[in-house]
């Protein structure tokens, strides 16, 4: 039974990694929806990322 110490260790460094990789999951599933939430609230206003930078050069919104 001198190799269940080992085993454990391998164990754990296994749990480890699938603990982090289910967390990057959860992190990049949310991170996508605040990435979608972004354009909605560009085609409210109707003005694109774009014209929003070339409106601040020009001195705000006029």
């Amino acid at each position: 039974m001198a190799d269940w110490r080992e085993n454990k260790v391998l164990i754990g460094v296994l749990a480890g990694a699938c603990l982090l990789s289910i967390v990057f999951i959860i992190k990049g599933m949310l991170g996508s929806r605040m990435k979608r939430e972004v354009p909605e609230g560009y085609e409210a206003t109707g003005i694109t990322p774009a014209e929003a930078v070339l409106r601040q050069q020009k001195g705000g919104v006029q």
